[in-house]
C-alpha cells in the first residue's frame, strides 16, 4: 500500500515536472505575435517540442513494452502526456506575451478589476467585493507581495500557470478515482474544451472538483469499511480541499449542489454503515463551512450582484451545449451550427451515444451516478432560470453552466468509451490489443495527435487581433497597453465637471483614480441630447500628446472635443464626430502635437442615452501620454 501511494504520488509530481518544463522551454521563443508570420511560427514551435517530447514518450514505451517494467513505464508515460495536454497551450501564451509584461487583457476588463482587488488586499485594505471567491485575490497578491513586483505584471505568471496546471491537475483529481490509463483517456479529453486562458482559474476549480465529489461518493458508498480514524481522516481532507476549491471559485458549487446531493443519498450505507457515513458528511461539512463561512455571509449580507449583461452566450438556445465559446466569440456567422438531424451535429450525437453507454453499463457506478445527477440538476437550474429570464430580466449566470454541462457530457461519454473497452477486454483472448502493450501505445498516438490539434486551434485563437469581441483582443491589449510606470500625468491631478453622479462607483475624481471598476458619470434624468465637459488640472506643466481613453460599459460621446488650456483659454485641438462605444478596450485618441500644458478639457458635445433614454457622459479612466 505504501508503494503504491508513492507511485502514484510520483506520478502526479512528473505530470507537474513535464508541463513546468515544457512551458519553460517555451520562454527561448522570440517571434513578434503581432505579425501572422510570427503568429504561426509561434504555433509550430510549440508544436515542434511537443512533437518531440511525444515521440520520446513513445520511444521509451515501445522499448519498455518488451520487458517486464511497461506497467511502470506507462503510468508514468500517462503523467507525461498528461502534463502536456495544457502545458502546450501554455506555451503558446508565454511566446505570443514574450515582448510585454502584462498578462491577457492587461490592464482592462476582468484583468483590470482583479488587478485592483489584489493591490487592495496586499495593501491590507480588504479586496474590493464581498460576493466574488477571494482565494485568487488572495493569491496574487501573496505573490506580489513576496516578489515585489507589481500584481498587473504578475498577472502573467498567474494566468500561465493556471493553465498549465488544468492537465496535471485533472489527471491527479481523475487518479483518485481510475487507473492511469483510465485517469488520463478522461482527463485529457474532458480538459482540452476546459483550457481558458484568460479566466481559467474557475475552469481549474471545475475539473478538479467534478472527480473530488466521485471520490467522496466513493468513500461514502464503502463507508462501513472504514474504522472511526480512517473515517475522520477521510472527512478532514474532503472538507479542506472542496472548501478551498469553493474559494477559488464557487459558482459551479451553485450548479453542481443540489445534483450531488441526491447522488450521496443514492449511495449513503444506510443499512450497513450509516454511523460511518454520518460523521463522514457531517465532519466534511463542518469543515467546509469554516473554511466558508465568511465568504458565504459576505455574500448573504451584501449587496449582491445585478446579473443582467445579455453577453454571447447568454443568447444562444439553452438546449445547446456541445460547443462552448464563452463570452468573446469571436467572428460568427451562424451559431450554433445547424446539424443534420433535426439541427442536431454530429457532436452532440456522439456525446447523447457515449452518455447512453455510460448509463447501460455502468449505472450503478459512482462515476455515472455521480456526474449524472450532477449533469441533470444543472440542466434543470439553467432551464429554470433561462425560462424566467424575460420576466425578471435578469441572467443569473445560467449561461456559465454550459461550461459545466459540456465537461459533466464529456467525461460520460468518455466513461462510456471506457466501459466498453473494459467489457470487451475481459473477453477478449490473450493476445488482443486490448491486453497487451500495443493497445495503449495506439492511445498515446491518438491522445498526442488529439492534443496536438486541440492546442494549436487554441492557440490561434488567443494570437493577437485587434477585433473587440475576439478573444484575440486581450493578448493584442496586452501587447499595445504601455507600463504602468507611464501613467504619470495623471498622479495628484483633480478633475472637475460640468455636473456629477456622486456614488460609489461614479465620481469627479473616478475618471482619473487608475480603478477601472470605478468611473465618473455625468447627472441622471436628462432625456434630450446636451453638452457635458470635464476639466483635468494636474497642477503643474506636463507634456503630453495623447489621450487614453477608458470607455464604461455604457454613455461614451457621439461627439467630443478636446481642448488644452494655454494660459489664458483652452484652444481645440481635435474633434472626433463619431466616437465608438468600445465597452471595455481603450480608445487612443492622437492630438494634433506635443503640448506642454497643466490643464485639459474634454466637451462632449453629443451624447449617447442610456437605455433608460437618459443622456450622459461617462468614462472609466482617461489617461495622459508623451
Amino acid at each position: 500500500m505504501e508503494r503504491r501511494r508513492l507511485l502514484v504520488t510520483l506520478e502526479i509530481l512528473a505530470a507537474f515536472v513535464v508541463s513546468a518544463l515544457f512551458v519553460w522551454s517555451c520562454r527561448r521563443v522570440d517571434v513578434d505575435a503581432n505579425d501572422r508570420m510570427g503568429q504561426v511560427s509561434a504555433i509550430a514551435a510549440v508544436e515542434w517540442r511537443f512533437v518531440i517530447v511525444a515521440l520520446v514518450v513513445f520511444v521509451g514505451l515501445a522499448i519498455a513494452a518488451r520487458g517486464p517494467r511497461f506497467e511502470l513505464a506507462s503510468r508514468f508515460a500517462c503523467a507525461a502526456i498528461a502534463g502536456l495536454a495544457s502545458a502546450t497551450v501554455a506555451g503558446g501564451v508565454v511566446i505570443m506575451l514574450h515582448r510585454t509584461r502584462f498578462g491577457l487583457g492587461a490592464v482592462g476588463g476582468d484583468a483590470g478589476i482583479l488587478i485592483d482587488w489584489a493591490e487592495q488586499a496586499k495593501a491590507g485594505k480588504g479586496m474590493g467585493s464581498s460576493v466574488y471567491p477571494p482565494l485568487q485575490i488572495y493569491l496574487l497578491a501573496a505573490m506580489s507581495k513576496l516578489s515585489g513586483i507589481r500584481c498587473a505584471y504578475l498577472l502573467q505568471l498567474f494566468q500561465v500557470v493556471g493553465v498549465a496546471a488544468m492537465g496535471p491537475a485533472g489527471y491527479a483529481a481523475w487518479r483518485l478515482v481510475l487507473k492511469s490509463k483510465a485517469a488520463l483517456a478522461i482527463s485529457v479529453i474532458s480538459v482540452l474544451p476546459m483550457i481558458e486562458c484568460y479566466r481559467q482559474y474557475p475552469l481549474l476549480v471545475l475539473v478538479i472538483t467534478i472527480p473530488v465529489l466521485v471520490k467522496f461518493l466513493q468513500v461514502l458508498r464503502d463507508a462501513a469499511e472504514l474504522n472511526l480514524g480512517q473515517t475522520l481522516r477521510y472527512a478532514a481532507l474532503f472538507g479542506v480541499s472542496l472548501g478551498l476549491l469553493f474559494l477559488l471559485y464557487s459558482g459551479w458549487y451553485q450548479w453542481s449542489g443540489p445534483g450531488f446531493i441526491v447522488a450521496a443519498a443514492l449511495v449513503f450505507p444506510w443499512r450497513t454503515g450509516w454511523r460511518q457515513g454520518a460523521i463522514l458528511c457531517g465532519v466534511s461539512a463542518l469543515l467546509f463551512g469554516l473554511l466558508a463561512y465568511n465568504y458565504v455571509t459576505g455574500v448573504v449580507t451584501g449587496t449582491g450582484v445585478k446579473d443582467d449583461y445579455m453577453y454571447f452566450d447568454a443568447t444562444i438556445e439553452p438546449m445547446f451545449v456541445a460547443m462552448w465559446r464563452g463570452g468573446l466569440p469571436g467572428a460568427v456567422t451562424l451559431w450554433p451550427p445547424i446539424g443534420e438531424l433535426g439541427g442536431v451535429g454530429l457532436f452532440t450525437l456522439v456525446l447523447a451515444a457515449g452518455l447512453a453507454i455510460a448509463v447501460a453499463y455502468g449505472r450503478k457506478h459512482e462515476i455515472v451516478i455521480g456526474v449524472g445527477c450532477i449533469l441533470a440538476g444543472s440542466w434543470l437550474f439553467r432551464l429554470w432560470h433561462a425560462h424566467r429570464m424575460w420576466k425578471t430580466k435578469l441572467v443569473q449566470l445560467w449561461p456559465r453552466t454550459t461550461a459545466e454541462l459540456l465537461y459533466l457530457l464529456v467525461v460520460l461519454a468518455t466513461v462510456g468509451v471506457y466501459f466498453s473497452i473494459e467489457r470487451a477486454r475481459k473477453r477478449a483472448p490473450e493476445d488482443s490489443f486490448l491486453r497487451t502493450p500495443g493497445g495503449f501505445l495506439g492511445l498515446v498516438v491518438a491522445l498526442v495527435v488529439l492534443i496536438g490539434s486541440a492546442s494549436s486551434a487554441t492557440i490561434d485563437k488567443y494570437m493577437p487581433r485587434d477585433i473587440e469581441a475576439d478573444y484575440g483582443h486581450l493578448s493584442w491589449v496586452a501587447l499595445h497597453h504601455p507600463p504602468v510606470e507611464a501613467n504619470q500625468l495623471t498622479i495628484g491631478s483633480d478633475a472637475k465637471a460640468s455636473s456629477s453622479l456622486e456614488t460609489p462607483l461614479w465620481s469627479e475624481g473616478g475618471a482619473i483614480d487608475h480603478k477601472l471598476w470605478r468611473g465618473y458619470s455625468s447627472k441622471l434624468g436628462i432625456k434630450e441630447d446636451h453638452t457635458e465637459w470635464m476639466v483635468l488640472d494636474m497642477k503643474q506643466y506636463r507634456k503630453f500628446s495623447r489621450v487614453r481613453w477608458w470607455p464604461a460599459m455604457d454613455g461614451s460621446p457621439i461627439q467630443l472635443t478636446i481642448e488644452v488650456w494655454e494660459g489664458d483659454h483652452f484652444t481645440p485641438d481635435i474633434t472626433i464626430d463619431d466616437f465608438p462605444q468600445r465597452y471595455t478596450w481603450p480608445q487612443q485618441i492622437n492630438l494634433s502635437r506635443l503640448w506642454e500644458s497643466d490643464k485639459i478639457r474634454i466637451r462632449a458635445t453629443k451624447l449617447r442615452p442610456l437605455a433608460d433614454g437618459d443622456f450622459v457622459l461617462r468614462v472609466a479612466e482617461i489617461e495622459l501620454y508623451e
